[in-house]
């Protein structure tokens, strides 16, 4: 590939101010504009036009603030879109831990812990980052960790279960991608104690499952309180991310953006580009890139902290409890489409719950509600989205859709997950139910050879 072509003074609508990265398909050059300073993205000629909507595709499938976000396409004078990223106004991990030799273990997990949040909640999405690692994580002006780089992403089906996540061979090289992040910021930790010792040799030996991620988030939580980073020497950028909120605290609220489920490439996409018309480009696209980004790191924060510990499973080996049953659902009860109050700890009766107010979703048409029903990003709630979609769309509910009279059984319970038997004929036998901070939630619906394995992912 050769260079790309950058005019001198302005490109895109902004000034060119300098030159912030090469790539081997792409550089990344600061411009300014009336709006702020931006990374423009100009690609190397020889870039494949599926490449750069591969690329667009990830940067629409998720909304996260740790994440690097589109803010506009724009044509060029070549036959290759410009991307116009937002700048993330600090340097490296990589830069930091070379600038400063050591860091606190509360920074490290500052820096650490969203980022295996992120990864997570990527791969349910159907995204892997492809060369995650100190410097692809860069920091933003408040602290906070953002990961940048999708230009080697690969993607795969959203939605799926743990079981075909664990399978993706570019989910497992990114998770063994961060162990290897993980370890290399935590020896950079200065007068490392026997939690931070402890925890690396899990990390060395830990399998990498679909769990890792989560789990990794946890026990960084718990190694040390987060701690702001400090650029150099005594230069602490913003707030920490907070430390892990307990039960009695108040639940944060993010609103979500009622939209369809996320998906392989858009068909329209790689077509647009084959015959390169840039504006129609630039307006799908950023439509499709766009969401509900909190406002503040605060905000934010909080919300990863609520994913972490919605997103851990605790590891195999425990005993499961003797079944007990609960009556299932029944189609005809008057439940609020909301699950407002406090779920009970029991999960049978918290599914319960959570069964009727799903009915009650599908049957309004809200997608929106269904952010009570199943955890977020999960394959429950794409799969409880599609169904609403198909039946807005001038389809019927299927029969097998809303569980019937049959009877709930707690099948098997380890720790803050629980498989839920349905007792019906369907297209799902049971559920798995997980814990979150704001109770229990729905996250896969299972069959039978599903629910066989399901607790142990």
């Amino acid at each position: 590939m050769t260079a790309p072509i950058v005019p001198a003074g302005a490109l895109a609508g902004y000034r060119l101010v300098r030159r912030l990265g090469v790539g081997s398909r792409s550089d990344v050059y600061l411009g300014v504009g009336a709006t702020g300073s931006v990374a423009l993205k100009v690609f190397a000629q020889g870039t494949t036009r599926e490449s750069v909507a591969v690329e667009l595709d990830a940067l629409g499938r998720l909304d996260s603030p740790h994440l690097v976000r589109l803010v506009d396409v724009s044509s060029s004078s070549g036959d290759l879109p410009i991307l116009v990223l937002e700048r993330v106004r600090q340097e490296s991990v990589s830069a930091l831990l070379a600038g400063r030799g050591s860091i606190e273990c509360g920074e490290a997990v500052t820096v650490l812990a969203p980022i295996a949040a992120l990864l997570g909640e990527m791969h349910s999405a159907g995204l892997a980052h492809g060369k995650l690692g100190v410097a692809s994580v860069h920091l933003g002006s408040k602290g906070e960790p953002v990961l940048i780089g999708l230009g080697h992403c690969e993607l795969f089906a959203a939605g799926g279960s743990m079981a075909a996540i664990d399978k993706e061979p570019a989910a497992a090289a990114d998770r063994d991608a961060l162990a290897t992040m993980a370890l290399g910021v935590l020896s950079s930790v200065r007068a490392a104690g026997p939690r931070v010792l402890e925890l690396r040799g899990w990390i060395d030996s830990a399998p990498r499952a679909y769990e890792f991620p989560g789990e990794l988030a946890e026990r960084l939580f718990a190694c040390a309180e987060p701690l702001p980073v400090a650029i150099s020497e005594g230069t602490h950028l913003g707030s920490p991310i907070p430390a892990r909120v307990t039960p009695g605290e108040p639940i944060p609220v993010v609103e979500r953006v009622e939209r369809s489920p996320r998906r392989a490439v858009p068909s329209w996409l790689p077509e647009l580009l084959a015959e390169n018309p840039l504006e129609a480009v630039r307006k799908r696209v950023v439509g499709f890139a766009r969401g509900v980004r909190p406002p503040f790191w605060a905000i934010a924060a909080a919300a990863v902290v609520g994913l972490l510990l919605a997103t851990v499973l605790i590891p195999s080996g425990s005993t499961p409890r003797s079944a007990s049953v609960a009556p299932a659902p029944a189609p005809t009860d008057s439940v609020s489409s909301t699950t407002a109050t406090p779920l009970p700890d029991d999960p049978l009766l918290a599914s319960t719950i959570l069964l009727k107010a799903r009915a009650n979703c599908i049957r309004d048409l809200s997608i929106l509600c269904l952010d009570n029903v199943d955890e977020a990003s999960s394959a429950a709630f794409a799969s409880d989205a599609a169904l609403i979609q198909q039946v807005q769309g001038g389809g019927e509910i299927p029969k097998d859709a809303i569980p019937g009279n049959g009877q709930l059984t707690l099948t098997e319970r380890l720790g803050d997950t629980a498989l839920i038997g349905l007792g019906q004929d369907g297209s799902a036998s049971s559920i798995l139910a997980i814990r979150t901070r704001a109770g229990w939630r729905i996250r896969d619906y299972l069959s039978g050879t599903q629910a066989t394995a399901a607790p142990s992912g």
